[in-house]
């Protein structure tokens, strides 16, 4: 008994260690596939040998597959560490999952489960994170392994998939219960939960919720003191003014008035802002906006901006400018809608020049001609004038697509002695006018832009 017992001692051998051995450990576990070939790989680190590596599988349709069994790298053997490999025949295309169990010398062991295809899903961000109740918004989710997604859940409706990368997926959200919801992000034998991630927002197609002015000044200074009551610029020359109004969502028919008349009408237009409690929010993503110039003390009143940087015509012309709501409300969530803001393009081809004095002929119809503008409409205001003395006012809205507007000479001196006219002073308003759906609730925003051209022109007495 002594010899044995000396044995014993001298090893340090824990008995203990026989009845309760510690288990092996995966330290790496891949799968690849490629050209319907499965390769499979793990490295584990044992105390004991291991003897034994099973893999049962499981593909997407819950079906048991035969099991395989990976064979042992000697060249890779040392230490505690052995990597076991094995290629075998699989559909690339079908999912399955794999679950590892190494075995060793002691009877114990230890499992793992793996994936093909492995999928990491992340807490990716969902844009935009909203959208109407009537379902229907298209939202993109952004994370890894988005292209291994099977199925989104919007609370306990399912969403219909779209277009996918690694990186990105759009998705068309189902109808919901206004309110926050989770979603949820399926991929084969794996999920992830975003916690109130989307809000779905009351259906208002059909509405109008925002209204916004945005004008470009034009002219020579020359012959021009344009002022406004919506800037603090002192030096006189092109500028850019912007009037906004976010609203309560109502009817096309009870938001606002036409501001100009259809073309072809001389009747004129006015526009008053709709008296609703529900406050202006309006910022700009461009670089080239300036600060802020006015903000009303009413909640129902417009937020004015105004360029604090030189503009230069020809390049702010068919610009379509960001429209930003800085916060949330009831009515709107905090985001920035794209092109919702528009300004015509500048008329090329012109036959009018707002940096000198054009000419016209005493007797003659007043003709203007341009190309390429964006503008539906051209609202047109002449001044018959003594010198710089107006004599007489006549507007009207013409068809801008047309390229020419003509004015007789007759509709311009009807109620002034046309011996008198000298002079003549011309605003040519071009305008587009636009509707943008806000992307949380199928509402649209009205937008409506301007470039106003001041002219002046000599009239050459016969």
């Amino acid at each position: 008994m002594t010899p044995l017992l000396f044995l014993f001692i001298a090893c340090d051998f824990d008995i203990d260690d026989l009845s309760d051995p510690p288990e092996p450990s995966f330290l790496e576990v891949t799968v690849a596939c490629e050209g319907d070939v499965l390769t499979v790989e793990t490295l584990i680190e044992s105390e004991y040998d291991v003897n034994n590596v099973v893999i049962e599988r499981i593909d997407v349709d819950e079906a048991e597959l035969d099991p395989l069994f990976p064979t042992l790298d000697v060249s890779a053997m040392g230490g505690e560490l052995t990597r076991w490999e094995l290629e075998t025949e699989h559909a690339c295309d079908t999912p399955m999952l794999t679950t590892w169990t190494a075995y060793t010398a002691l009877g114990n062991s230890a499992s793992t489960d793996v994936a093909w295809p492995e999928v990491d899903l992340d807490d990716g961000a969902i844009d935009p994170p909203f959208g109407t109740d009537a379902g229907g918004s298209v939202v993109t989710i952004l994370g890894e392994s988005m292209d291994a997604i099977t199925a989104v859940w919007f609370g306990d409706s399912e969403a219909t998939l779209g277009a996918a990368t690694d990186t990105e997926l759009s998705v068309t959200t189902p109808a919901g219960a206004e309110g926050v919801v989770d979603v949820t992000l399926e991929a084969p034998f794996t999920e992830l939960v975003l916690e109130d991630a989307f809000t779905y927002w009351p259906d208002n197609t059909g509405m109008v919720t925002g209204f916004s002015q945005m004008h470009m000044h034009v002219y020579s200074p020359s012959y021009f003191s344009v002022g406004s009551a919506y800037t603090t610029l002192d030096a006189y020359g092109p500028f850019v003014q912007l009037e906004v109004i976010m609203q309560e969502p109502l009817g096309p028919d009870l938001s606002y008035p036409v501001i100009y008349a259809e073309a072809g009408s001389c009747s004129g237009g006015s526009y008053e802002w709709a008296a609703v409690d529900v406050g202006s929010y309006v910022g700009f993503a461009s670089d080239d906006m300036g600060s802020l110039a006015m903000l009303s003390n009413g909640n129902d009143q417009p937020v004015y901006y105004y360029v604090e940087a030189e503009v230069d015509p020809d390049l702010w012309g068919g610009q379509l400018f960001e429209l930003t709501i800085n916060e949330d409300t009831d009515l709107f969530p905090a985001m920035t809608v794209d092109e919702a803001l528009p300004i015509p393009t500048m008329p090329s081809d012109a036959s009018f020049d707002y940096t000198v004095a054009n000419e016209f002929t005493w007797g003659e119809d007043v003709s203007f001609t341009w190309t390429d503008t964006t503008a539906q409409r051209v609202a047109w205001t002449l001044y018959p004038s003594a010198g710089w003395s107006v004599l007489d006012t006549v507007s009207c809205v013409a068809d801008a697509t047309t390229g020419e507007l003509v004015v007789p000479w007759d509709t311009l001196t009807a109620n002034i002695d046309p011996s008198q006219v000298t002079t003549l002073f011309a605003v040519l308003t071009f305008i587009e006018d636009d509707y943008t759906t806000m992307p949380h609730d199928n509402s649209e925003f009205w937008s409506m832009g301007f470039v106003d051209l001041w002219l002046y022109g000599e009239v050459a007495q016969p």
